[in-house]
C-alpha cells in the first residue's frame, strides 16, 4: 500500500512539474498570467481571442494606454455573439479564422472577461481560459509593443466620429476643420433625414460614378465610347464641383460613412485622387454606429459651399488608373493584377453585372464574396474590416504583396475601391484602382482575356465559409 501511495504522489508531482515547464502551459486552466500566455502563443491547437471592439484591435487607444492587440491574437468583439444570432453562425465566423471546437481558447478583454462570454465559448465546445487582468495587465508586464495596422487612423470608430461632431478633438484630429459625409443610394436619402450622425452632409451615388443602364438591352444602340463612359468616376470637373459644393478644401479633415462600406471607400478614394489630404472612413459605417447606440440628428444639414478650390483636380492622379495604364501593367513583372471578384467571376463561370464572363489577363484572385453583389471576404458581421493580417495572408498566396505595383479591379470599380482603401490603411505604398475594371476591358474585343477556369499555377482552391444567406448589398 505504501509503495502504491508513493508512486501515486510521484505521478502527481511529475504532472505538476510538467505543467509549469516553459512551453508546456495548459490552456485548460481558468486563468492564465501574462507569462503563461507568452508560453502558450504559437502552440498548436491554441488560439487567442481579443474580445474588445475592432477599433482597439487595429490600433486605437480607447480604453487602454496603448492601442493594438497581442501579437497572434484574433479579433472577436464580444457583441458579435449577439449579432450572429445562432451558434452555427458564430462557429462559421470562428472557422474563417481557422478556430474550431476542441481547441484551447484564451480570451482577453480590457480587464477581466465577462463570465457569461467565457461560458458561451465553453458551451460551443472550446477549452476556455482567460487572461488575468486583460490587455491592461499585458501592457504593464509584457514588455513588448502591441501589434496594430500601419495606418489604422484611416479607419475611425463611432465614438471618435461623434466626439468630432460635438466639437471635441479626438486623437489624430489635430484641430482641423472637418466635414462628415453620409453617402447612400439616392432612394435612401429619406433614411438620412430620419437620422444621421450630427452635422453630417448627404451625397448620393451619382457623386462617385457616371450612372449607366441596368438592362443589357438598353446598350444595343449605344456607341462604344458611350458604353465605356458608364459606371466610371465622374469627370475631374464634376469632382471639383462636388468638393466646392461641400465646402471641402485641401486640408479639410473628411470623414465618410454610410450603409454600404464600398460606397464610402469609393468616395474616399475619389477625394484622395482629387487632392484632399486627410480622408477617413467610419469602420463599419452606419451599422456599427447604430450598434454603439450613439445619438442621431434628424433633418437635412445644408453645406456651406466655397467658390474656389485651393488645389487642382486631380492632385494625386496615380490613385486611379485607366485602360492604357492597366494594359501596361498586365505584362509588367513588377506589377500584379488583383481581381477583387467572386471565385465564380474569376474563373469565368459568372459574368458579374452584365456582359461576358471572364477576367483580365494575368489576374490573380484577390477574394471578394459569394457573388458579384456581396463582399463577405472583407467584412465582419458588424461591417467592419475583416482581420487585416488574414487579408494580407490570403493576398500573399496569390502573389499580391506590398513590394509590387498592385492594380485592383472588380466589375466596375466599387469593390476594388474598398480593398484599395484597406491596402493603403495597411501601409501598402503602390496600390491603384483600375476604374473601368472588367466592364471596360470586356468592351474591347481585341484585348486578350484570362483563360477561363482555375489557372494551372493557382496556389489554392480557396475555402469559403459563408453564412447560408448572405445579405445582398448591391456591390459591383
Amino acid at each position: 500500500m505504501k509503495r502504491c501511495s508513493r508512486v501515486a504522489w510521484m505521478a502527481v508531482l511529475a504532472l505538476l512539474l510538467v505543467a509549469f515547464l516553459p512551453g508546456t502551459v495548459q490552456a485548460t486552466d481558468h486563468e492564465v498570467t501574462v507569462a503563461q500566455l507568452k508560453d502558450l502563443r504559437g502552440q498548436e491547437n491554441v488560439a487567442i481571442l481579443d474580445l474588445r471592439q475592432e477599433s482597439e484591435y487595429i490600433g486605437w487607444a480607447v480604453n487602454s494606454t496603448e492601442g493594438g492587440h497581442i501579437e497572434g491574437a484574433y479579433d472577436f468583439p464580444a457583441d458579435w455573439l449577439e449579432m450572429l444570432e445562432s451558434d452555427g453562425r458564430i462557429l462559421t465566423e470562428l472557422k474563417r479564422k481557422e478556430i474550431e471546437p476542441g481547441m484551447d481558447l484564451v480570451l482577453y478583454d480590457t480587464d477581466e472577461v465577462d463570465e457569461a462570454v467565457a461560458a458561451k465559448f465553453e458551451a460551443l465546445g472550446f477549452k476556455v481560459s482567460t487572461l488575468q487582468g486583460g490587455i491592461n495587465q499585458w501592457i504593464a508586464e509584457a514588455d513588448e509593443a502591441l501589434s496594430k495596422m500601419d495606418q489604422y487612423q484611416m479607419l475611425v470608430y463611432p465614438e471618435w466620429v461623434y466626439n468630432l461632431s460635438q466639437g471635441n478633438e479626438p486623437e489624430t484630429a489635430d484641430g482641423k476643420d472637418f466635414k462628415i459625409i453620409e453617402i447612400s443610394f439616392g432612394d435612401l436619402e429619406a433614411e438620412y433625414e430620419k437620422g444621421h450622425i450630427p452635422g453630417a452632409l448627404h451625397v448620393d451615388n451619382t457623386t462617385i460614378e457616371v450612372p449607366g443602364p441596368q438592362d443589357p438591352e438598353e446598350f444595343e444602340d449605344k456607341t462604344l465610347e458611350e458604353k465605356a463612359s458608364y459606371f466610371r468616376r465622374p469627370s475631374d470637373e464634376a469632382i471639383a464641383q462636388m468638393l466646392k459644393d461641400l465646402g471641402i478644401k485641401k486640408d479639410t479633415l473628411v470623414v465618410i460613412y454610410g450603409p454600404f462600406p464600398y460606397a464610402s471607400t469609393r468616395l474616399a478614394m475619389i477625394m484622395k485622387y482629387a487632392g484632399v489630404e486627410d480622408v477617413r472612413v467610419l469602420n463599419g459605417g452606419t451599422k456599427r454606429y447604430l450598434a454603439d447606440d450613439l445619438p442621431l440628428e434628424e433633418g437635412i444639414v445644408e453645406a456651406q459651399a466655397i467658390k474656389k478650390l485651393d488645389f487642382e483636380v486631380p492632385a494625386n492622379p496615380n490613385y486611379i488608373i485607366d485602360l492604357e495604364e492597366e494594359k501596361a501593367l498586365v505584362d509588367d513583372p513588377d506589377a500584379v493584377i488583383a481581381s477583387v471578384r467572386s471565385w465564380q467571376e474569376y474563373i469565368g463561370e459568372e459574368a458579374g453585372i452584365m456582359g461576358e464572363a471572364g477576367d483580365i489577363p494575368n489576374a490573380c484572385f484577390a477574394y471578394a464574396g459569394s457573388s458579384p453583389f456581396t463582399f463577405e471576404d472583407f467584412r465582419n458581421v458588424d461591417e467592419t474590416l475583416f482581420n487585416y493580417s488574414l487579408v494580407e495572408e490570403r493576398w500573399a498566396k496569390w502573389g499580391i504583396t506590398p513590394d509590387k505595383k498592385v492594380s485592383m479591379h472588380c466589375a466596375t470599380g466599387w469593390r476594388a475601391s474598398e480593398t484599395q482603401f484597406y491596402a493603403l490603411a495597411m501601409g501598402w505604398p503602390n496600390v491603384y484602382l483600375y476604374d473601368g475594371s472588367w466592364y471596360e476591358w470586356s468592351l474591347y474585343e481585341e484585348l486578350d482575356r484570362k483563360e477561363k477556369g482555375v489557372p494551372q499555377d493557382a496556389p489554392e482552391i480557396p475555402d469559403f465559409f459563408y453564412h447560408p444567406e448572405p445579405e445582398d448589398d448591391q456591390a459591383n
